[in-house]
């Protein structure tokens, strides 16, 4: 008799969680889809035209600290530095950028990744600026595209490659203090606009305190 009445209280149970489902189900299929043209893809709303670009600029600080210490002959922090790109580009989601975007911007991720990680693994300042070259092309390809302010690019024939500086004297990286000042500037970046004295159009050495 206790079994039985288990049995019945299970078989209950079981009738009302099916009721529910088929009730919910009901009510979902009673709720209208919304406005067509309303509602986003995933790869919509995914999109940032400004995401490669972010991504960039913040590569290019760590790139002009590695570019500065191979200027000075130095492997401090070079590295470790070209680690630090190699990991930002690779966290990057190519899925971000506009399927419209030049195959040549899509690839300057890859092509940073794959320099930077050869620079992570190099034991000697030679082979740090060696592969500092391929971490320079795709930066320079970039810097023409994104016209960026206050940088050069700038193109020493003795190693046969390219790299962004700060506006200013020569620093040539691959060669150091042998050759510090060797290089062509190849493309200047516009330069930032500072507001000059009298700029407001007062004289300051007749203005009143």
């Amino acid at each position: 008799m206790k079994k039985l009445s288990i049995l019945l209280i299970v078989m209950f149970a079981m009738l009302a969680a099916t009721s529910g489902l088929a009730q919910s189900k009901e009510n979902a299929e009673d709720i209208p889809p919304p406005p067509e043209g309303t509602q986003a893809t995933d790869e919509e709303s995914a999109v940032d035209e400004m995401a490669l670009e972010n991504l960039m600029r913040e590569v290019l600080q760590v790139y002009l600290e590695i570019q500065k210490y191979l200027a000075e002959d130095s492997t401090w922090r070079v590295g470790r530095s070209a680690g630090l790109i190699a990991l930002k580009v690779k966290n990057f989601d190519i899925k971000k950028l506009p399927t419209d975007f030049s195959p040549l911007y899509r690839t300057l991720p890859k092509q940073l990744r794959a320099a930077a990680r050869k620079m992570y693994k190099a034991k000697s300042l030679a082979d740090l600026r060696l592969h500092f070259k391929g971490l320079s092309k795709p930066m320079a390809t970039w810097a023409n595209i994104s016209k960026l302010p206050d940088i050069d690019v700038i193109y020493c024939p003795v190693a046969n490659a390219t790299w962004l500086q700060y506006k200013g004297p020569v620093r040539n990286p691959y060669y150091g203090s042998q050759m510090l000042e060797s290089g062509q500037v190849v493309w200047s970046g516009p330069e930032v606009a500072t507001k000059s004295e009298g700029e407001d159009g007062t004289d300051k050495a007749t203005a009143e305190p």
